[in-house]
């Protein structure tokens, strides 16, 4: 059992009883770049066998923080938001790792993020780095960009 199924039992369990003989388990883990996420799942408690979700609507799930480990649960627009995140995140990146063949991405880069030239720079220095990673990259240009939004 891997720290993120831990972390995951440790939560749902936490929840006891949420009805009248059902408790929530969790299942279908995806990776996301900064978090793992599990769909909640129904348990009869008697056979401890998935049921059907007996109610509508509610979180659907939750993400475990891969550095900190902190939980969030998720509604459906919740999930949707992230899977979007990950899928633009995934097409930076595919962009970014190209820099050296294509300058003009970095002209691309500093105007979709509005980066001024120190944060564009820095922004070329971790890309061009030996420590250059997916994970790296976006952690960093997640960071500029916090930042750049709090000085607007």
């Amino acid at each position: 059992m891997t720290i993120f199924e831990k972390i995951a039992k440790e939560y749902v369990e936490s929840y006891g009883e949420v009805l009248t003989g059902i408790k929530f388990d969790f299942d279908n883990r995806k990776d996301f770049f900064f978090e793992i996420y599990y769909d909640f799942v129904f348990v009869n408690i008697k056979d401890n066998k998935s049921i059907n979700s007996p109610i509508a609507g509610g979180a659907v799930g939750f993400t475990i923080d891969k550095k900190t480990h902190v939980i969030k649960t998720l509604s459906f627009s919740d999930l949707g938001i992230l899977e979007c995140t990950q899928k633009r995140q995934e097409d930076l990146y595919q962009k970014i790792k190209n820099i050296d063949e294509n300058t003009k991405l970095l002209s691309w880069l500093k105007f979709e993020y509005g980066l001024n030239s120190i944060e564009l720079l820095k922004m070329k220095r971790i890309i061009k780095g030996v420590n250059f990673t997916k994970q790296n990259a976006l952690k960093e240009l997640d960071e500029l960009l916090r930042k750049s939004q709090v000085k607007s």
